[in-house]
């Protein structure tokens, strides 16, 4: 044979190959497909091993689950889930009424959309994401009830029970009826459809019926039948055979094989079989049903030949296998059936043998967990029992292959940078991996399995290099680091990794937290006196009380300078005097060029410590630099003093380390320890003074420390928008107890879904721009859960603060959407931090507190127009965050005037002070009350509350 003819021949084979039909797997409707055949050419589990539980979802017994696109849709009390078919996490839940008359409807599935019946509507829904496609009311105004929607020949059949209607609706608008059928007694089944026609049952107590329609509705045939037909039809289109069965509520049922031509009778069997609601599977030429309601009559299994009726097996009385809300599933020779338990409930899942040698049932396996209607798909037995969907398989095995991930590693000057600690975190799974690197080599690598990623997965990659070898390094302080994040492809997985992956470690930080001490101010005019008292102790000098150290900055102050506070001058003198350095107060012009300036010299001397600068340009009507911090850390994309560099040269500032000592009297509060982006310290904290008393300070920007000796370009970099719209809190009507009283206010509330962005928003923020290059914050970040977000408006621009709090027992947090950092649902959680200079995974302890106030260890700011992170502020230990609440507010406004009848609206505004700690708003007919966190109550009259306020009331 020639070679030419080999190729043609072999094209050919693969052609045909290509062409031959595959035969789906999926379970996309009730009871397999549009034909309630009950069958399926998957494989099915041998053993009862549990693939996964899913949680408590109040998924409803008696309903059957449907598998496609490799999900699982369920019938749930209140909702239509989507759970992964692999693992059972929950994809998405839309939310749907709850059956008055305790129905146990299956959703059904088709080209992408997922349909369900529940109340008075049909539901269409995106089977990606849950999203609406349409949304159909019946015309009666009647529930639907047990019998779920069919979905065949572009159309969409559901019944309305009591209404006594099928109905018939366009599948992909959802708007058009295209015919009513009405049928004698409840019109409960779920149809069934084959070669353009529709099979309907209906019930009458006592009696029944099977109907047959053509596609338009036009009635082909209809037989009575003497019992109850509650079930749904399964059709042989094989043997031309509909099979059904009956419920007699005073002794045995019928089962009845009818042409699905005419409605003629093939066979039936009279009083033959326990009362059921079961629909029939067909499979192997016989005919496959369970009946029997616990207390009520005995439990069976049936196996009959689908053509002559002849009984093959059933099962003994003394298994108990079967249910009268339970229809059978066959695939791969067994037979998958509950057991029931109660009225309606099921207690266990049973594989029979499907063609046992002889005349008994055979049980192969067993389990004392599911058994409602099964479903097969994908080689997995799905059933539901007690709120809970449980699948049933072997997890698919893939030969593993290794993946590595290698490169270098190098600083922004393209020099080689040796034995850095590189670490690789699966943003998808949490999984963490430490990378093996060398003491005389700038090459790291790591080698994982091919089952340690999955196509889309992202990776972060962190390399951190911490730099010795002089006073302008100190150790322990000072690093470089660079953060990626590569989007894994199946390429990248075929080829068997990701190499020459090099990274240039771009980014600087020198942050001398924990080692620098905070200390709050004991008196109002101490702020300066705290942030010395913080130089002295990280200097090993002293100890020496503020009331000293108060002292000497007052009578080191210019002469003309305010007698209570300490200025620049006084700040100074007073460092000099206390520590070997040669502090001086540097004064920049109010221009973009002087603000650079400032912070290059911030920057600049950071290797010495802390700068101490003047905060709010002090506006105080308290005095003039009332108001000091110490900047104790700053994140640069350059070293500052890199000598390397000809000067003029520049460098980017991302942001700053702060230690805030005027924040709340009490101390160790949120607001006192804080990262701060750099757009936000130099908007809203560094500005310009105001001190008309001594020229060359007013209108400056201060700062106290060491000038630099060359200039440098510096550029605040502004922070990135995480929202793509403005995102406005309504006024939503609210009960709130105030001394016992139930009393109605408009307050001001951020709607879930928008605050699940903000929450999103706030997340990726810190995730980005502070937990890689601060351990410390990301040991505790680690260990919280989101709370609700809070619009604060202010005349500098409007924020949310988004509390992260330790999780509470017995109280859930109010978003329900995955957006923790870390999955809080276990005992600990696995840190990646550098310990002696090596990385080292590190377990953080997680202990959820009883109490429900005094638990909020993180506060993220985001400004509400575009989302970008303005500053977080964290703590060691949970505490109360905003230590008064809105009904203490108001409570404290009723105690200074009398209760109204006017609903009070209550908002949260940033006046002046910190940040953090905004007042409450409290607008009462013509007057409008602030109340402080500290308790202190002002007021004003004002115009009445707007009416496009009051139409956002919902």
């Amino acid at each position: 044979m020639n070679k030419r003819l080999i190729w043609v021949l072999l094209a050919l084979l693969i052609s045909l190959i290509g062409a031959a039909p595959v035969m789906a797997t999926d379970w996309q409707q009730f009871h397999y497909d549009e034909t309630n055949i009950g069958t399926t050419a998957s494989d099915a589990p041998d053993d009862n091993a549990l693939l996964w539980t899913s949680d408590v979802i109040s998924a409803v017994d008696g309903s059957s689950t449907v598998t496609a696109d490799g999900m699982v849709f369920v019938y749930c009390n209140g909702a239509l889930k989507a759970l992964d078919e692999s693992s059972g996490s929950e994809i998405w839940s839309f939310p749907i009424p709850t059956s008055g008359l305790g129905s146990w409807a299956s959703p059904a599935y088709n080209d992408g959309c997922v349909f369900i019946t529940a109340g008075t509507n049909i539901y269409c829904r995106h089977a990606s994401d849950g999203s609406e496609k349409w949304t159909w009311a019946i015309p009666s105004g009647h529930e639907s009830c047990n019998g779920g929607p069919t979905v065949a020949d572009g159309k969409v059949v559901v019944s309305d029970w009591d209404g006594h209607h099928y109905y018939c609706i366009d599948e992909a608008t959802g708007t058009n009826l295209l015919w009513t059928k009405d049928v004698n007694g409840y019109a409960q089944g779920t149809a069934a459809y084959a070669d353009g026609n529709f099979y309907l049952t209906s019930w009458a107590y006592p009696g029944g019926c099977v109907y047959s329609v053509d596609s338009d509705g036009n009635d082909n045939w209809h037989t009575p039948l003497p019992e109850d037909t509650c079930g749904s039809v399964a059709l042989s289109t094989e043997l031309g055979l509909l099979y059904v069965t009956t419920y007699d509520f005073y002794g045995l049922a019928d089962l009845h094989a009818l042409y699905m031509i005419n409605g003629t009778e093939k066979w039936s069997h009279d009083e033959v079989i326990s009362g059921t609601d079961s629909t029939p599977a067909v499979a192997y030429g016989n005919i496959y049903l369970c009946a029997g309601c616990p207390g009520y009559s005995d439990l069976y299994t049936y196996c009959f030949d689908a053509w002559t009726g002849d009984i093959k097996w059933m099962t003994s009385f003394g298994d108990g296998i079967g249910s009268w809300t339970c229809s059978v599933a066959v695939a791969d020779d067994k037979v998958f059936v509950g057991k029931g338990f109660g009225f309606m409930g099921h207690n266990g899942l049973y594989a029979l043998d499907a063609t046992p040698p002889g005349s008994d049932a055979v049980i192969e396996w067993s389990s004392n967990v599911g058994g409602s209607s099964p479903a097969v798909a994908d080689g997995i037995v799905f059933t539901i029992a007690d709120g809970r969907v449980y699948a049933f398989g072997t997890p698919t095995v893939t030969p593993e292959t290794s993946f590595l991930i290698s490169g270098e590693t190098f600083d922004n000057a393209s020099l080689a940078l040796n034995n850095c600690t590189v670490t690789i975190e699966n943003l998808d799974t949490e999984e963490t991996w430490i990378a093996e690197t060398k003491d005389a080599e700038n090459h790291y690598r790591v080698i994982i399995t091919s089952d340690d990623v999955s196509d889309g997965n992202k990776l972060r990659i962190s390399a951190k290099k911490t730099l010795s070898g002089g006073y302008t390094t100190p150790e322990n302080y000072t690093y470089c680091i660079n953060i990626s994040t590569i989007n894994v492809t199946q390429n990248d997985i075929d080829m068997g990794g990701l190499f020459e992956l090099d990274l240039i470690l771009d980014h600087f930080c020198i942050n001398y937290y924990p080692e620098y001490p905070y200390f709050g101010q004991t008196e109002w005019n101490h702020s300066g006196a705290a942030v010395i008292k913080m130089w002295t102790e990280f200097k090993g000098e002293g100890p020496y009380t503020q009331d000293e150290i108060q002292a000497m900055g007052l009578a080191n102050n210019y002469a003309d300078s305010d007698p209570y506070n300490m200025d620049p001058h006084g700040m100074a003198q007073t460092l000099i005097d206390l520590l070997p350095n040669n502090f001086i107060a540097f004064a920049y012009d109010n221009s973009t060029e002087g603000l650079e300036r400032a912070m290059h010299s911030i920057c600049w001397w950071q290797y010495l410590g802390p700068g101490s600068l003047p905060a709010y340009g002090n506006p105080s009507p308290q005095g003039y630099y009332d108001h000091w911090m110490g900047v104790r850390g700053i994140h640069t994309d350059k070293n500052p003093h890199e000598g390397s560099y000809s000067a003029p040269y520049g460098y980017n500032v991302y942001g700053l380390w702060v230690n805030d000592p005027n924040v709340l009297s009490s101390g160790g509060c949120i607001g006192e320890n804080s990262y701060k982006t750099a757009e936000e310290w130099t908007e809203t904290y560094y500005l310009p003074t105001y001190d008309p008393r001594i020229t060359n300070w007013n209108d400056k920007y201060i700062a106290v420390l060491e000038p630099p000796e060359v200039e440098a370009d510096v550029r605040i970099v502004p922070a990135k928008p995480r929202l793509n719209r403005a995102i406005t809190p309504v006024m939503l009507e609210k009960i709130l107890k105030v001394d016992g009283v139930e009393r109605l206010a408009l307050v001001e509330t951020v709607e879930d879904d928008d605050a699940l962005d903000v929450v999103e928003a706030a997340i990726n923020a810190v995730s980005d721009e502070l937990i890689p290059y601060d351990p410390q914050f990301a040991y505790v970040f680690a260990k919280t859960v989101p709370g609700e977000p809070k619009l604060i408006s202010g005349d500098s621009g409007d924020y949310y603060a988004v509390p992260f709090e330790v999780p509470v027992k017995a109280i859930k947090p109010k978003l329900k959407k995955a957006v923790e950092i870390q999955k809080v649902d276990c005992g600990e959680v696995k840190l990646v931090r550098e310990v002696a200079g090596k990385a080292a995974i590190e377990l953080v302890p997680i202990k959820p507190i009883l109490v429900d106030e005094e638990r909020t260890l993180v506060v993220v700011l985001i400004c509400a127009e575009d989302g970008s992170f303005k500053e977080t502020s964290w703590v060691d230990d949970p505490m109360k965050y905003l230590p008064i609440s809105k009904v203490e507010a108001l409570k404290l406004v009723y105690k200074k005037t009398k209760p109204s009848k006017i609903k009070p609206a209550i908002e949260l505004v940033h006046r002046n002070g910190s940040q953090y700690y905004p007042d409450w708003k409290i607008m009462i007919g013509k007057m409008v009350y602030f109340v402080s966190q500290d308790g202190i109550i002002t007021s004003e009259s004002q115009t009445p509350v707007p009416a496009e306020l009051l139409r956002c009331v919902k």
